[in-house]
């Protein structure tokens, strides 16, 4: 006869609690900025002016470029551990999206140099 036990209640410090709230976090936004692009396909295509097959190439080079990163994360991983590697792409990651609102500034601050304020 099998008896079970009850499972042992494990008690999280507030540190880890903090780690493992921005874990959470960090994992809900990877997620929703995968998902940005399905998303903003109208808005997308209308604006750039890309047809459909336009807009499928623009998702299959994404997709593509998203699993040979998988390979390349993976083998990081393997080579410097899982705390430096996350480490790694999260600094990565916040680089390239302030990279990118830094480059959306700019191209907002040229595209107002070009249109005095009183035409408005």
């Amino acid at each position: 006869m099998i008896v079970s036990r009850p499972a042992a209640k494990v008690a999280l410090s507030p540190q880890q609690t903090l780690i493992a709230l921005l874990l959470f976090l960090m994992i809900v936004l990877n997620y929703l900025d995968r998902q940005i692009l399905s998303v903003l396909a109208p808005v997308m295509r209308k604006e750039i002016g890309l047809t459909q097959t336009d807009y499928a190439f623009a998702g299959n080079a994404f997709l593509l470029a998203y699993a040979l990163m998988y390979a390349g994360s993976g083998l990081i991983l393997d080579r410097v551990g899982s705390r430096k590697g996350l480490a790694i792409f999260v600094a990565l990651w916040s680089v390239a999206s302030g990279l990118h609102a830094a480059i959306r500034g700019f191209v907002g601050l040229g595209s107002d140099l070009s249109v005095p304020s009183w035409a408005c």
